[in-house]
């Protein structure tokens, strides 16, 4: 029979992710550590994986562990032949959601499964385990070896989070149903790129799950929120018994050039490196504003600038990075657009991303080296 041990409040959630156009190397460890990792689990909750990645090839891959109970769940466009080796698990949990009378969107929004429906998951599982992928790069920006921290760790999904999620407050008990599960089918690591407003913890449903993992020895990694230039009390996740990982910052540039049909040149920062001709496409430039000419945090207006090519002027600022790995991009999601600019739609099976979502899944990979060399 089943017992209610407790009953909470639902609550949003929200996943912690930016965007950046950088990414930081990892010196530190000698490149015969990313070897290591073998036999143990890197677990994601969040919004679904994008299986046919190549950042998910078995390609050298040893066994899954005997102890591994997961499997990959049959839904939407997603079957046990989308697991291998490497992706040994995927799973979703929407019971709250549709008893809350939510629908989960048609394919071209999202999955009645484990498949990613924006990228964001795909991104932070590739960042922590992803697969040796040369020639990886962002429309020519960053190119070379794309690969997680831990490339010989298998993963598992675990979707808890949908489209219909990021407006509706149906998504708690998801989660952690997601976690416990994780727990049960035998995991090592887990990663959570995904937060809660703040809250008791006996109320926060991350930190009561994480709290169950880390009973059972399972190393927990989770983002510590996008909000800290908003001051004190804004990091999320800051149960003592998580590992809560912030972003850093750096000073490497991506350069591009814009050239207007007047003549006029321009070289700027921008993740764009190839050639395309855009029509009809309006340029803005804040002028004669001192915060919009530098296109200052909050400073421009989104209405304003939808579907534009923006220009900023050059300043001091050091742009914010997330994610230390050997080179930029990490796996994306091919069938939505990257970036959008008017009518043009630009697609890419590698992106550059930021923020703490992107920092917690590194962290994680770590862990998984240290577990393999200290798996006490």
């Amino acid at each position: 029979m089943d017992v209610a041990l407790t009953i909470s409040r639902n609550h949003q959630c929200r996943i912690r992710t930016t965007t950046s156009d950088i990414y930081y190397p990892i010196r530190s460890f000698p490149y015969v550590f990313f070897l290591l990792g073998t036999r143990f689990m890197a677990l994601v909750v969040d919004s679904g994986i994008w299986p046919e990645s190549e950042s998910f090839s078995d390609k050298g891959m040893p066994q899954v562990p005997k102890k591994w109970k997961g499997k990959c769940e049959n839904g939407t466009q997603f079957g046990s032949s989308n697991c291998n080796k490497k992706l040994i698990g995927a799973r979703s949990f929407s019971k709250a959601l549709k008893a809350a009378g939510l629908k989960i969107p048609p394919p071209e929004e999202d999955y009645d499964s484990a498949r990613d429906f924006k990228g964001h998951d795909t991104h932070t599982a590739s960042t922590a385990t992803g697969n040796h992928v040369a020639g990886a790069n962002c429309f020519g920006q960053a190119r070379g070896i794309a690969r997680g921290v831990a490339p010989q760790a298998h993963i598992a999904m675990y979707k808890g989070l949908f489209k219909a999620d990021m407006n509706n407050l149906a998504g708690t008990p998801d989660v952690l149903a997601a976690i416990d599960q994780a727990i049960a089918d035998g995991v090592d690591i887990l990663s959570m790129s995904l937060g809660f407003g703040q809250m008791h913890y006996y109320e926060d449903v991350i930190a009561i799950g994480a709290l169950s993992a880390v009973e059972q020895g399972i190393f927990v990694s989770c983002s510590a929120g996008n909000d800290g230039e908003y001051g004190y009390g804004t990091v999320k996740n800051a149960a003592e018994w998580i590992t809560t990982v912030g972003a850093s910052t750096i000073d490497r540039t991506f350069t591009s050039t814009l050239k207007l049909e007047s003549g006029f040149v321009v070289e700027a920062q921008s993740y764009y490196l190839q050639n395309v001709r855009i029509t009809n496409t309006s340029l803005y430039h804040g002028k004669g504003h001192s915060n919009k000419s530098i296109c200052a945090p909050g400073a421009l207006d989104s209405s304003k600038i939808a579907g534009k090519v923006v220009v900023c002027d050059q300043t001091d600022l050091v742009p914010s990075t997330d994610q230390w790995i050997e080179v930029s991009s990490n796996a994306y999601t091919p069938n939505k657009p990257y970036k959008q600019f008017g009518s043009y739609d630009f697609v890419t099976d590698y992106a550059l991303d930021s923020g703490t979502s992107m920092a917690a899944p590194y962290v994680a990979g770590i862990g998984a080296l240290i577990k393999k060399v200290h798996p006490e």
